[in-house]
């Protein structure tokens, strides 16, 4: 069974994941077979998963991170959380 699931907060574990990454925190926005693609708080010199946050985007591993919150339980909640975010930022 997975350890994290679409929605899922997350941070990458000093000791194990990619050096760029460590103690980065974000939300995974899609799981294939053996990778979860982490859209990241901050900008970390990666890829566009999601085309909005473009240098914000890495696939990690399980190992690499551990769960901070269950935040959304499914990733149409999540959207709707973002947008109504995007509002209070005025963005």
């Amino acid at each position: 069974m997975r350890k994290f699931k679409v929605g899922d907060r997350v941070k990458v574990v000093p000791s194990v994941g990619r050096k760029l990454l460590r103690n980065q925190t974000g939300i995974v926005i899609r799981v294939n077979e053996d990778e979860f693609l982490i859209e990241f708080d901050n900008d970390i010199g990666g890829h566009s998963g999601n085309p909005e946050y473009i240098g914000r985007c890495w696939w990690c591993f399980e190992n690499e991170m551990v769960l901070i919150k269950k935040n959304y339980k499914n990733i149409e909640q999540y959207g709707i959380v973002k947008f109504l975010n995007s509002i209070e930022k005025g963005t």
